[in-house]
């Protein structure tokens, strides 16, 4: 498998131009991936592996994706959609498991369990989807779906490597955390307010909305796994998340809250009380705009107060006939950009320009993860997929997968999935977090304690 994976990148390299020249950004970039790389080629103590490999998934800088083999999977010339084909990533794991095979001659676990096997599962059908539709494929599509599988197989792989049972040392995992949120949200004030002039808070490499959940589901970590549950941690992120614009965000964090107050924390009557009602006034809030979008979208009006809903029920809506005609195998991985003009988005696109009602009109996902993995990806992979959270609930006690509810709610209005070092961030998560209550055989209090 790993022989098909170093295969797969290196057809990548030979097939697909470079479109970015080399500039000071790559190199620095790659400085910054070598320098967190560098622990891990070492016989550091674990610990600190474990303290960096947060920094590793989520704020390595994207200058070295646009270098690497990438390609535009949108149709229309005048909108760039730019797709890494082979990522950051690649480069860590034919290293650190070359480096381990070879050169200290270790023997890295494989052992397979439900989360590799999926993961095996989802690559094999991706390869039947691409036998059916290669002809209608680019075939970066068809090499960046088989990567994506792979990637993630290979990264469950390492993580057994890094994060032994017997040696997972949560506290670091917290620093590592805590220095990869300020990292992120640095990117975003240099970002967002200083190189592009955003109005709202956004990163480098996320917009603004997976940007704030991504925040939320960290927050939530913090929240339950590490009992970090100062008022001050609440309100700064809700300060945040209002500079980002992230209503859905700020709606599910007062679920979140309401959750905790109700089920998990211990509180008084009285903050119970305030929490369901500064919850019940968001819905009161919220409901009318969500009438009036679905109103003026099946009557075809639109103003600019219900703008963000509407787009959503334009895409949700061709997306869902996406999945419809293509419900087996999908139209393969990246290429939702590529068929979204076959299903009205000209339609949608034109609303946005019309006007100048929203500003910008380069909608580049479904803005709902579950449409967008399924519309590309097909019914059984998002099965496969998915069953992920599922199996893992079963194991786990609500409290301890709450997290995981957060992020599977905040799904429904963007596609988090769809951004490469989320999803992995959040997969990671999940499989250290069932790792130690399996292989530990640790209950839920003995985790948290």
């Amino acid at each position: 498998m790993f022989i098909l994976y170093v295969t797969i990148v290196a057809v990548s390299f030979i097939a697909f131009d470079y479109p970015v020249l080399i500039n000071i950004k790559f190199v620095i970039s790659i400085a910054i991936l070598f320098a967190i790389m560098l622990p891990y080629f070492t016989n550091i103590n674990v610990k600190y592996k474990q303290l960096l490999f947060p920094i590793l998934i989520l704020n390595i800088p994207g200058a070295i994706d646009n270098v690497l083999p990438n390609f535009n999977s949108d149709r229309s010339e005048n909108i760039r959609v730019t797709i890494g084909i082979i990522q950051y990533y690649d480069i860590f794991i034919i290293l650190y498991m070359t480096i381990y095979s070879f050169v200290y001659n270790k023997r890295i676990a494989a052992r397979l369990n439900y989360f590799k096997n999926s993961m095996i599962v989802c690559f094999v059908l991706y390869v039947i989807n691409f036998a059916f539709i290669y002809y209608s494929l680019q075939p970066a599509n068809a090499y960046g779906g088989m990567l994506v599988f792979l990637r993630l197989l290979f990264l469950f792989v390492i993580t057994d490597d890094i994060f032994p049972p017997q040696e997972i040392y949560l506290s670091y995992i917290y620093k590592g955390l805590w220095i990869s949120v300020t990292l992120l949200l640095a990117d975003s004030l240099l970002y967002g307010r200083y190189f592009s002039d955003y109005d709202h808070l956004t990163h480098s490499t996320l917009a603004n909305n997976v940007f704030s959940n991504l925040l939320l589901f960290i927050y939530s970590i913090f929240k339950i796994y590490f009992k970090k549950t100062s008022i001050v941690y609440t309100l700064s992120l809700m300060l945040i998340l209002y500079l980002t614009g992230g209503r859905s965000a700020m709606i599910i964090l007062v679920l979140f809250e309401l959750l905790y107050i109700m089920f998990i924390g211990k509180s008084n009557i009285a903050t119970k009380i305030v929490t369901i009602v500064i919850f019940s006034s968001l819905l009161i809030f919220i409901i009318p705009q969500v009438i009036s979008a679905i109103y003026l979208f099946t009557s075809g009006e639109i103003t600019p107060e219900i703008s963000s809903i509407y787009s959503r029920l334009s895409l949700w809506s061709l997306s869902l006939d996406m999945i419809i005609d293509n419900i087996y195998s999908g139209v393969g991985n990246w290429s939702w950009n590529y068929y979204k003009y076959d299903y009205g988005y000209f339609y949608v696109s034109m609303k946005y320009l019309e006007g100048d009602i929203f500003g910008d009109y380069l909608l580049l996902d479904a803005h709902n993860g579950y449409l967008h993995f399924m519309a590309e990806n097909g019914i059984f992979i998002f099965v496969a997929f998915y069953s992920i959270f599922i199996t893992s609930f079963k194991n786990m006690k609500l409290k301890i997968f709450l997290p995981f509810i957060i992020f599977l709610l905040t799904e429904i209005m963007n596609a988090g999935i769809n951004k490469l070092q989320v999803q992995i961030f959040v997969i990671i998560t999940l499989y250290i977090l069932r790792y130690k209550i399996l292989h530990k055989k640790y209950t839920s209090e003995e985790l948290l304690s």
